[in-house]
C-alpha cells in the first residue's frame, strides 16, 4: 500500500515524501494521508483561523463530553 499527501500529491517512500510520476503506480493499492511540510502548514493556518475566531475553539465541544 502507497500513502500519498492529499494536498500536494507527494508519495510516501522509504527515502521520504517524493513527487514520482503516475506511471510508476500503475499496480499501486493508493492510501492518503499528509506529509509533514502539509502538515505544518495546514496547523499554521488552523492557528491563523483560530486566532481570528477564538470561538471556534469551542465548536463541538461541550462541558459533560462530545455530542
Amino acid at each position: 500500500m502507497t500513502t500519498q499527501c492529499g494536498w500536494c500529491k507527494r508519495i510516501k517512500t522509504a527515502d521520504g515524501w517524493k513527487r514520482i510520476k503516475c506511471a510508476a503506480l500503475v499496480e499501486a493499492t493508493i492510501t492518503h494521508g499528509i506529509c509533514p511540510t502539509c502538515a505544518a502548514e495546514q496547523e499554521r493556518l488552523t492557528e491563523q483561523e483560530l486566532a481570528k475566531h477564538p470561538e471556534w475553539a469551542t465548536l463541538g465541544h461541550r462541558k459533560d463530553g462530545p455530542r
